[in-house]
């Protein structure tokens, strides 16, 4: 019960955010009260740092953003999709069913959803059947006024979700429950179905790259029983001699992986794809501290990267790009972390066996999801872009529930007196190591090169302030003309700062130009300018 109405809640923030700061209450009100009686069920593991920091450059985010209420909207999803994470590690084994169906329900949902409100007059796709399946749909629903989810975000939700009610449906039919193994391939097809009318290239392919490498996991842990060996370090071996000759035959093709894309079905989108990545990659390096803030995306691309008044893009086509832009270089590192260290956690608790059982099944469904979320997330981002959803922590979180019962089994196997329940802060500390040790690398880094990283910190506050006050009534659809300069004093300071602790600081000299500029200042912006692009040229 707990886990359904965290999620009906969680999707009532995105519908309706001005609601969001009730609703989040409302939302954590079990885990809090379970926290402050000494009852919560959330299991203490090394997930918790990079959860933590997550959660905490979240709320950096909202300071560093030059919109405050989008951004507080949008910390809302995030701390909602925080709760969906606890809900779902906090479930019994019994409940592991129910909650595959919901994920499976929910997959339907969203594509009912999207069929039912999509725009299918303005989609663009050159596949014919998709474009007069659209016609049809027009013809046989009442008109919409608004679009819930865009096909891309939609794409990328489905072929995320739909591992889980494949692995229903062949549990069912292995065991002839032919109602609910109709029910299950009912759920995949409705899935796919939508999965397809989006036209969602990256979507279609981190998908079959996804059962492509659950295929490889499988014969890993195959090969592991054989070779007594770790099936995690065979997988990872099997991932380089397939990757690195995949990779070199890519590398001799003209055009590359961007080349490749485009000759796909669907439109040619991977030369875009590759520069909006890299000129958000530049923008980055503006914020790689505190971030830019949520939901500064579009103004910051448009103001300082195409240098245009207009609105163009919601967010960069990239999960990596837009969390640590948004939230800097620890937050993307942290939401890293928290979706590898979980699969981690089911993977290291996998074992093989000739008779698969529903949770394995459930496991294997799940570290699909997680490789074609971890696919996908290079060309689109359905989890973290523009408002975000609530689901980003859906399948860390079936992960961390899963890796559970695999290792309370794997304890059955080995009988009593092992990992006594007395020594839970001993065993917490075992698994907390590599996160403190890393932590303890990022420092020991911090120290050694603490000019440059000054240099960036009074380069990345000054960044903040320069956008807060250029973009506070943004977009305004038109060229600002305005040379006044008055309010930008502060961030003056820190790019001199900046520039006096490292001479190659190109933020500074870049954000410095523009304010010489915009004061009518031509001598000095060119000097500033031309720095800059000494220092970085393909800025």
């Amino acid at each position: 019960a707990e886990f359904i109405s965290v999620l009906i809640i969680s999707g009532i923030i995105v519908l309706q955010p001005q609601w969001g700061s009730w609703l989040v209450i409302l939302i954590l009100l079990p885990w809090l009260t379970r926290l402050i009686f000494g009852r919560l069920t959330f299991e203490r593991t090394a997930l918790v740092i990079p959860v933590a920091l997550f959660l905490i450059t979240a709320v950096i985010g909202v300071w560093a953003a030059y919109d405050q209420q989008a951004a507080i909207n949008k910390l809302w999803v995030i701390l909602g999709a925080f709760a969906v994470f606890v809900s779902l590690v906090s479930q019994p084994k019994a409940n592991l069913g129910v909650v595959a169906s919901l994920v499976g329900l929910l997959g339907v949902i969203i594509a009912i959803i999207f069929i039912l409100t999509n725009d299918w007059q303005s989609q663009s796709s050159d596949l014919d059947l998709i474009k007069r399946a659209g016609e049809w749909i027009i013809t046989i629903r009442q008109p919409v006024d608004q679009v819930f989810i865009t096909p891309n975000f939609a794409g990328g939700l489905l072929a995320i979700l739909v591992p889980i009610p494949v692995a229903i449906s062949i549990h069912f039919w292995q065991k002839k429950d032919v109602i609910k193994s109709i029910l299950g391939v009912g759920m995949v097809i409705v899935i796919l179905g939508g999965l397809f009318l989006t036209s969602s290239r990256g979507a279609w392919i981190a998908l079959v790259a996804g059962a492509v490498l659950w295929m490889l996991w499988r014969f890993s842990l195959y090969t592991a029983v054989k070779a007594k060996k770790s099936p995690l370090i065979i997988f990872g071996l099997l991932l380089l001699i397939t990757i690195l000759p995949l990779m070199w035959i890519i590398s001799l093709l003209p055009g590359g992986i961007v080349a490749i894309t485009e000759r796909i079905p669907g439109l040619p989108t991977g030369g875009s794809r590759y520069e909006l990545a890299v000129n958000t990659s530049k923008l980055i390096g503006d914020y790689p501290i505190t971030g830019g803030g949520l939901r500064s995306f579009p103004g910051q691309y448009s103001h300082y990267v195409l240098v245009i008044p207009y609105f163009l893009y919601a967010y960069s086509h990239n999960f990596y790009l837009d969390v640590t832009f948004e939230q800097g270089i620890i937050g993307g590192l942290a939401i890293f972390g928290v979706i590898l260290g979980a699969a981690w956690m089911l993977m290291a608790n996998a074992r093989w066996s000739s008779t698969i059982s529903f949770r394995s099944l459930l496991s294997g469904s799940v570290i699909t999801s997680t490789f074609v979320l971890l696919l996908h997330g290079l060309v689109d981002d359905a989890l973290y872009g523009d408002l975000g959803s609530p689901l980003l922590l859906l399948i860390p979180g079936f992960a961390v529930l899963l890796a559970k019962e695999e290792h309370a089994i794997i304890q059955e196997d080995q009988g009593p007196g092992v990992n006594k329940p007395g020594n839970t802060t001993g065993r917490f500390i075992a698994k907390a190591w590599i996160p403190v040790m890393l932590i303890f690398i990022f420092l020991l880094g911090v120290f050694i090169f603490r000019q440059p990283v000054l240099a960036a910190w009074y380069a990345n506050i000054g960044a903040v302030d320069m956008a807060k006050l250029d973009l506070a009534d943004w977009p305004q659809d038109q060229w600002d003309v305005n040379t006044e300069i008055e309010g930008l004093e502060f961030a003056q300071q820190q790019f001199a700062k900046a520039a006096s602790h490292d001479p190659n600081q190109r933020t500074a000299w870049h954000r410095s130009g523009l304010i010489a500029a915009q004061a009518r200042d031509f001598d000095a912006a060119q000097e500033d300018l031309e720095r800059a692009f000494q220092i970085d040229p393909e800025h």
